[in-house]
C-alpha cells in the first residue's frame, strides 16, 4: 500500500459521497431555497459592483460645475480624500446591501 500524499496547490480533496449528499439535502432541499440562495448571491455581487459607480454618478450630478473633470477624477478624489475615513465609494453600503440583496432574491 502506498502512502497518500496531500493534494497539490489548487487541487481539492475528494468529498465523501455520504457527506456531500447530507450537505446538499440540508442546505438546498427545494428548488425555491436554491433560487433564494442564488438570488441573494446575485444581489450581493450586483450591489458590490454597482454601488461605487452609483456613488460616482451621484457626485457628478450634484457637484458644482467645474469641481470634477469626469468620472475618473471623482473616483481619484474620493479615494484620496475619503478612503481613510471608511466612507469613499462604498458609503452607505451597510444600509443598502441587505435590502437590495433581498429584493433581487425575491
Amino acid at each position: 500500500m502506498t502512502a497518500r500524499s496531500s493534494p497539490a496547490a489548487g487541487e481539492s480533496k475528494p468529498v465523501p459521497a455520504g457527506l456531500l449528499a447530507q450537505f446538499q439535502s440540508a442546505v438546498v432541499s427545494t428548488p425555491a431555497s436554491r433560487d433564494i440562495v442564488a438570488g441573494t448571491a446575485a444581489g450581493i455581487v450586483s450591489v458590490l459592483a454597482c454601488h461605487p459607480l452609483d456613488t460616482v454618478r451621484v457626485r457628478l450630478q450634484t457637484a458644482p460645475t467645474g469641481r470634477f473633470s469626469g468620472g475618473i477624477d471623482v473616483l481619484r478624489q474620493t479615494i484620496a480624500n475619503e478612503v481613510s475615513t471608511s466612507k469613499g465609494a462604498f458609503m452607505c453600503l451597510r444600509e443598502s446591501l441587505p435590502m437590495l440583496s433581498f429584493l433581487v432574491a425575491v
